[in-house]
């Protein structure tokens, strides 16, 4: 009877090195909100995530905080490729912030919000997307959109 592989032998036999020094993972993946992502199966557990078993295997300990991608590869688990982070944001390092949304709305301050999964959204988009929503879910034809004009107060406001 042969002994069983260690977990360390099947994740070193479920990648390749590519000319960058990646390490893509040719095992299984799960597909993800934002791609596909690397599972094992390793310390008793049915599915793992290879990156933070690589990063704890190799680096050491990540104490709560989600090692993130620096080569963009979403195949690579090379846990010198990954950085510790704390996502309260997306992160703007693969993902450079807009200036306009694809309308050219300015992507201000003032007219950006966080989605609840951390997107950033144009407002005025959203209000636009909301009023033509509205009418359609009656079976109606809706009416064209104005957007919010910033009026100046009044004088006698001042």
């Amino acid at each position: 009877m042969t002994a069983r592989p260690s977990t360390e032998q099947r994740f070193r036999n479920a990648f390749w090195v590519s000319e960058t020094g990646c390490w893509n993972w040719t095992g299984y993946t799960r597909l993800g909100t934002r791609g596909p992502y690397p599972i094992f199966r390793a310390d008793g557990k049915s599915s793992v995530h290879v990156r933070n078993w690589a990063y704890a295997r190799f680096r050491g300990e990540a104490y709560g905080r989600k090692p993130q991608l620096l080569c963009g590869s979403p195949l690579c688990v090379n846990p010198w490729h990954l950085e510790l982070s704390i996502q309260r944001k997306p992160s703007t390092r693969r993902y450079p912030t807009n200036t306009h949304c694809s309308r050219l709305h300015p992507m201000e301050k003032a007219n950006v919000f966080y989605t609840s999964t951390g997107y950033r959204c144009c407002r005025e988009c959203r209000r636009e997307y909301d009023h033509r929503r509205r009418w359609e879910r009656r079976g109606l034809e809706p009416p064209p959109y104005y957007p919010r004009v910033e009026a100046d107060p009044p004088e006698h406001v001042l």
